[in-house]
């Protein structure tokens, strides 16, 4: 079912809360922050300052290798 909301560009919930939710955006991981941005435009959230946090975390933790 994953793959068929992926082509309809339909977001499919996941069954149990996600591993990034309740947790500050400083102890995200960068595959957690990604995460958070593609929830954020499946969703249709626009924060704007979150989504500048968000793509600066996954920009440090990205690079930090």
């Amino acid at each position: 079912m994953q793959n068929a909301a992926v082509k309809l560009d339909v977001y499919d919930p996941p069954s149990s809360p996600p591993t990034w939710s309740g947790k500050p955006a400083r102890n995200l991981t960068a595959a957690e922050a990604l995460d958070v941005l593609v929830y954020m435009e499946a969703n249709r959230l626009g924060d704007e300052t979150l989504a500048q946090v968000l793509a600066g975390i996954l920009v440090s933790r990205s690079t930090s290798c």
